[in-house]
């Protein structure tokens, strides 16, 4: 398995994933991200059921940890989200997640370097099958179909870049 890694990051670049929580409700996230020194800090959380209006959920966090190197496990910051009470997000075919670069601090204090570096790992959307989600007895498949957790329909690492003037 590997880990996400962008550098040359701007305010307003994001990382972005876009999942299905058809038959889901109560949905939640947990992510690990990190990033070298001079890498972004400040990140905000969005969702979208458009792709194209987003709101921002919860307040901004800081990535904290700038511990990694290739080959080994990596010590990163932890995050999630509770996003129970955003129920237009329950039963959708397309659910649009962002994590946003929202200023110019890096991770060291000082300010983001063009070869400051953000990685993502282990992306997990997760919820509580609807009621409509289970199948009856005879549709099972040696209950396998009931272990199966909700996974990522797709993902987009996308680069919001400001064009030059």
């Amino acid at each position: 398995a590997a880990s996400f890694s962008v550098n040359h990051w701007a305010v307003d670049d994001y990382w972005e994933f876009t999942v299905s929580t058809l038959n889901y409700s109560e949905i939640n996230l947990s992510w690990d991200q990190i990033g070298s020194g001079s890498g972004p800090r400040d990140f905000q959380l969005a969702y979208s059921l458009d792709g194209l209006t987003f709101m921002d959920f919860g307040s901004l966090y800081s990535v904290s940890s700038i511990s990694w190197s290739s080959g080994s496990a990596k010590t990163g910051s932890s995050f999630s989200a509770n996003l129970t009470a955003a129920t237009t997000l329950n039963n959708q075919a397309n659910v649009y997640f962002r994590l946003i670069d929202v200023s110019t601090a890096s991770i060291n204090g000082g300010t983001v370097g063009t070869a400051g570096a953000n990685r993502i790992d282990n992306f997990t959307v997760s919820g509580t099958p609807t009621a409509t989600s289970v199948p009856e007895p005879s549709t099972y498949f040696a209950g396998a179909f009931l272990l199966l957790p909700l996974s990522i329909s797709a993902f987009r690492v996308l680069r919001n870049r400001k064009q030059a003037e």
